[in-house]
């Protein structure tokens, strides 16, 4: 049993691994999942990054996905790309973060929501280099998280974070900012 376990897991490693575009710097956990993907269809990138055990990551047919350098995705999260999700060089994501670029339909009453269709959109995901994305965050369809960003834990992203922000909640929204000025963290409350 365990060796037909051993075996089954090389396969399964390999058919992701020859199936993406990675470098040799890539480390991908064992109990990764990779799911609707293939040349032919969605385009997964990653570039000497770490993808932690139990995640899972989809990309659907004309999806593009892209990991870039230094970057960690903690154990658990799941990613779902329809159209374009980019995560940033040096960026830190906790464990159980949930990142999609499309949501599911609900609008026809006469049908239960699990038979309906997933809402294409175009709108993307885009998160910047040296972030810190906190557990169980989760990423709406067409956040944009500037550079050197935190998101607290469990907060919802869904609109524009800016550079150099910390922002927490649901829906998330900045309490602090960087200023360069005074080369400080700086309070929104104290700027009131």
């Amino acid at each position: 049993m365990i060796g037909f376990f051993i075996k089954r897991l090389n396969f399964f490693r390999y058919y992701i691994l020859q199936n993406a575009s990675y470098s040799k710097k890539t480390v991908i956990s064992n109990g990764v999942k990779i799911k609707n993907f293939n040349k032919s269809r969605g385009t997964l990138i990653l570039n000497d990054c770490k993808v932690n055990r139990g995640c899972f990551l989809s990309v659907n047919e004309n999806g593009k996905l892209k990991i870039s350098s230094n970057s960690t995705i903690g154990e658990r999260s799941r990613i779902t790309c329809d159209n374009y999700i980019e995560i940033g060089d040096n960026v830190l994501l906790g464990p159980n973060v949930f990142i999609s670029d499309m949501s599911h339909e609900y609008k026809d009453v006469n049908i239960p929501i699990c038979y309906q269709d997933i809402c294409k959109s175009k709108r993307k995901v885009m998160i910047g280099n040296d972030s810190w994305i906190g557990a169980n965050v989760c990423i709406l369809p067409g956040s944009v998280i500037g550079k050197h960003c935190v998101i607290g834990c469990n907060s919802v992203v869904n609109s524009t974070i800016p550079d150099y922000s910390v922002a927490v909640g649901a829906p998330a929204k900045v309490v602090k900012f960087y200023d360069f000025k005074q080369q400080k963290w700086i309070s929104v409350r104290d700027m009131k």
